[in-house]
């Protein structure tokens, strides 16, 4: 598993995260917290009111992408909603 915390999420910004992921992954992120998985990426976030935690559980050996590849397109994706 790999993870990544980004600090400084206000309510505004992770309602735009959620619909960014949903356009960027095809996965609804629905609610504070959950687990979901999309073309065998399994991932799960955590959001606390002040900070997002999104954790890759797991990714498929056929993929030719590592979890940090993965939690690299988050970190990604975070930093575009500013």
């Amino acid at each position: 598993m790999t993870s990544q915390v980004y600090p400084s999420i206000n309510a505004d910004r992770w309602a735009r995260l959620q619909t960014l992921f949903a356009q960027k992954a095809g996965v609804p992120i629905t609610g504070d917290s959950g687990t979901a998985q999309d073309k065998g990426i399994h991932f799960s976030w955590a959001y606390t009111g002040e900070s997002l935690t999104v954790t890759v559980i797991s990714v498929p050996w056929y993929l030719p992408v590592s979890e940090q590849d993965v939690v690299n397109q988050f970190s990604t994706w975070v930093a575009s909603v500013v």
